[in-house]
């Protein structure tokens, strides 16, 4: 079968194409109700993270076969635009204290979130990992539901050093690694994909 550019360019006038910047992002957490408009408004960019198999070879005869057991994902991360003051910044280091405790007032953040542990103490992993980030894609008139990735048992496992210099003027942005278990995509994807 021969290559038909018109049937080609017309699939294309009439799926279109994502453009990146579509997009919004809902994180929810320790302190973070959801459908929090200052971290949404805030979230600058996010990755769709990628998946792979877990494979394990098998052979009975011939060739080796790679048999799939589990799904892995790999880490997200969401770059926040920071305010004066760098409270984003305190907020996912406050929520990273939950899991190890590790800040000199983490007693007291303990506390304020009723979490028992004291500074250096591991926290259980229910207390750290109850987010949920939901990264969702919208056409160029507003309309969502075009593809949304909901993360499950979420929280913060990286926050990247931020630069600060005399040389510019740009908006500081704080980069935050998420560790999540795994991720379900709502069947709004476009039929035969």
């Amino acid at each position: 079968m021969a290559f038909d550019i018109e049937q080609f360019l017309g699939n294309l006038n009439k799926e279109g194409f994502h453009k990146a910047n579509f997009f919004n992002v809902d994180i929810t957490g320790p302190g973070i109700p959801v459908g929090n408009d200052v971290i949404r408004m805030r979230a600058f960019s996010a990755e769709i993270p990628g998946r792979t198999l877990s494979t394990t070879e098998y052979r009975v005869y011939g060739p080796l076969r790679k048999m799939a057991y589990a799904s892995t994902y790999t880490d997200t991360r969401v770059e926040f635009l920071c305010t004066e003051g760098l409270k984003e910044k305190r907020f996912f280091e406050n929520w990273q204290d939950r899991a190890t405790g590790t800040m000199a007032d983490a007693p007291r953040a303990f506390e304020r979130n009723n979490v028992s542990g004291g500074k250096y103490n591991a926290g259980y992993y229910d207390d750290y990992a109850k987010g949920t980030i939901t990264i969702q894609l919208y056409n160029e008139g507003g309309m969502h539901g075009m593809a949304t990735h909901k993360f499950h048992e979420v929280y913060p496992i990286g926050i990247a050093p931020m630069a600060v210099t005399w040389d510019s003027a740009d908006l500081i942005k704080l980069a935050v690694t998420f560790a999540f278990r795994d991720y379900t995509v709502e069947p709004n994807l476009p039929q035969g994909l």
